[in-house]
């Protein structure tokens, strides 16, 4: 039996809260949280203590019902003073062996959010093999309580074929045998036994960015505490070091600043908070104790501390979404309902001169329907050091990036005595612009051919008088003479060719480059452009130049600010949902019928959303049949959906 790990301090504030606060007939609901945490993890206890077999958690309506029993029986507080002053006698008698480790000024460590026994199960097989690299010769490493969890998952598994089954120790060696040779054993773990969705997530999250090999622990830190920490709070305790490493390292010489610091860190992890969470708050405490070595009062007390996470944790829980909640259906309407309230104007001159951009309902459509092309793609590029404060270097950014047609560089004549172009170069443009005249004549007649697509003709050049002559390889044809001047005057021999215009503008003491037109890849080949801040409004080549990823948090930058410009906010969670579904598959698709809505498995979903006959009519001739486990085909048929109150379902359990 687990041992019970409730503080003295704990105990005794329990103890003296209902001395002040007598209960006659009825169980308070107004006792701090940190207070009703400690008595529910009493009952579990005790639950335990009476029945093995009794559930590792309670929830809130069982544990009220235990309280009021015992009210109503008059053994209340014969019950609190049996449970909890052991605890707090044993404390006084044993000062020299208190508990190390998590907090006990402030909440316990169970006012974590509250995992149900399939999560605490999960969390003790996955950390166990995470530890221990299994195969098949050393199958007796697996402890007890982890052995009597596995053959308990075997058994469901087995009897969901055979209600008979019974599993012996042979059959259950050869079930993990057979995994581990095959090398399906890890992920078989990871299926069988999942966490919360939100903890996966914790998880992926700070095992990502801390390998444990990079990050020591310092002598400052409290060893035996640390060591009393399960493995995934130990990773989070070293992402919180590694955050913030550097201005821990600058107040390692104050023994009490860092003392302090280091006890706040282990209480911060005990209360089970997202890592995000966590490292602001160490963040901002952190500045506070650094301000406090000049201005002692900018130090937080340790009673405002507890109150802090105390609050975090109170926001934390109401953050949370309630199980079964439609979440899909609140986004959807989350965004088109003031999606409704936007104009539909196109064209907005975005504060940048003669650089048209679309906003509005039309760009929203864009971003939703995955466009290959926007209507106006648009560039925002930001330049390196040494170039983003001179206006020369920029200037000769911006030429290298816009697009500069033959005829800015020259005089084009056409010669129809001799049925001939000629072109003139002008050597003082050529200076200016930092290009070469031999460069020229060599990219305009190979520009025309690639880019153009044009070949009936042929070339002379002369770079001592800068000129180039073009001669269509039909002499007698005026009509061809004509059309290879057109294709002359316009092929691109400096910039890109798809970047139209680029305008530069000065803002926050740095030049930036606004371009009409986009090409992700070819501007992060220039000299000089900060690769790291410059990005497109072309969610599609985001995905093919950098990624899913990238297009992913482009989706929801595009989104967020096309709606913020019309004054309109939504909760960026909604628009992250749409995103992802947008995304998960690898590739950027639409919400339409040609990517998620049309990919969808139930028939009638796909037939609600557009061409019903089509879908219906390709259902029948395929035989496909509809499981009905979404909203849109429950609605159809009548039937309550599976989501909110509609997933839960009473079931009785009879005694055997």
């Amino acid at each position: 039996m687990e041992k019970l790990n409730v503080p003295s301090e704990a105990a005794s504030k329990v103890l003296r809260y209902f001395e002040e606060h007598k209960v006659k007939r009825k169980f308070p609901d107004d006792i701090p949280e940190h207070i009703r945490e400690v008595l529910i993890e009493m009952v579990e206890y005790r639950m335990k203590e009476e029945d093995a077999d009794a559930e590792d958690t309670i929830d809130d309506q069982t544990f009220v019902a235990k309280m009021e029993d015992l009210i109503h029986a008059e053994k209340f507080y014969d019950w609190l003073t049996e449970s909890f002053t052991p605890l707090v006698v044993e404390s006084e008698e044993e000062p020299e062996e208190e508990q190390p480790g998590l907090p006990q000024t402030i909440i316990t460590p169970t006012a974590r959010p509250r995992l149900t026994p399939l999560d605490k199960k999960s969390m003790e097989v996955r950390e166990f093999f995470s530890d221990h690299q299994m195969n098949p010769d050393n199958l007796d490493i697996i402890p007890e309580k982890v052995e009597k969890i596995l053959k308990e998952r075997i058994k469901d598994i087995k009897r969901d074929e055979n209600p008979n089954f019974r599993l012996t120790q042979k059959q259950y060696t050869v079930f993990l045998t057979d995994l581990l040779k095959k090398g399906d054993f890890e992920s078989w773990v990871m299926q069988t036994f999942p966490l919360p969705v939100d903890m996966e997530q914790e998880v992926f999250t700070v095992r990502k960015i801390v390998p444990e090999e990079e990050i020591k622990i310092p002598d400052w830190v409290d060893a035996v505490a640390f060591e009393a920490l399960n493995r995934f709070e130990q990773d989070k305790f070293r992402a919180l070091l590694r955050d913030h490493l550097a201005p821990l390292t600058d107040l390692v010489e104050h023994e009490e600043v860092i003392g302090r610091l280091s006890k706040r860190f282990f209480e911060l992890i005990a209360i089970g908070l997202p890592h995000r969470t966590n490292t602001t708050l160490a963040r901002i405490i952190i500045s506070r104790e650094t301000d406090g070595l000049t201005t002692p009062s900018r130090i937080v007390s340790d009673e405002d501390y507890a109150k802090i996470l105390a609050q975090m944790v109170k926001e934390y829980k109401h953050t949370r979404i309630e199980p079964c909640e439609a979440v899909g259906v609140v986004a959807a309407q989350s965004i088109g309902e003031p999606g409704t309230q936007m104009t539909m104007r196109t064209f907005h001159y975005a504060g940048v001169a003669e650089i048209n951009v679309t906003l509005g309902l039309p760009r929203l459509i864009e971003i939703m329907d995955a466009r290959k092309e926007p209507s106006t793609p648009t560039m925002t590029i930001f330049l390196r050091e040494g170039y983003s404060t001179d206006r020369d270097k920029a200037r000769q950014v911006s030429w290298q990036i816009e697009a500069a047609p033959l005829q800015e560089f020259g005089d084009i004549t056409t010669d129809m005595a001799n049925m001939q172009i000629v072109v003139h170069i002008n050597k003082a443009v050529c200076d200016k612009r930092k290009i070469s005249v031999r460069d020229i004549l060599e990219i305009g007649p190979k520009k025309i051919r690639e880019r153009r697509h044009y070949r009936d003709f042929d070339y002379e050049t002369n770079e001592s008088e800068g000129l180039l002559v073009f001669l269509p390889k039909d002499r007698g044809s005026y009509q061809n003479l004509f059309q290879l001047k057109e294709h002359v005057r316009n092929v691109i021999v400096q910039g890109i060719d798809d970047i139209e215009r680029v305008v530069v503008r000065k803002e926050s003491g740095e030049y930036i480059l606004y371009t009409e037109g986009s090409n992700l890849k070819d501007v992060f080949a220039i000299r000089g452009v900060d690769t790291t801040r410059t990005r497109t409004n072309n969610i599609n080549e985001i995905s093919q130049v950098l990624g899913v990823e990238a297009a992913r948090n482009a989706i929801i930058n595009e989104a967020l600010a096309t709606l913020s410009e019309q004054g309109i906010m939504v909760d960026v969670r909604h628009i992250m949902l749409v995103s992802d579904m947008m995304c998960m598959e690898g590739e950027v698709k639409q919400i339409g019928r040609h990517g998620i809505a049309g990919e969808k498995e139930s028939v009638l979903s796909r037939a609600a959303f557009e061409v019903t006959v089509n879908h219906l009519l390709d259902a029948a001739v395929a035989h496909e049949s509809d499981i009905l486990c979404g909203v849109t085909e429950n609605v159809i048929v009548g039937q309550p959906i599976q989501l909110g109150t509609g997933d839960v379902k009473l079931v009785v359990k009879q005694k055997v």
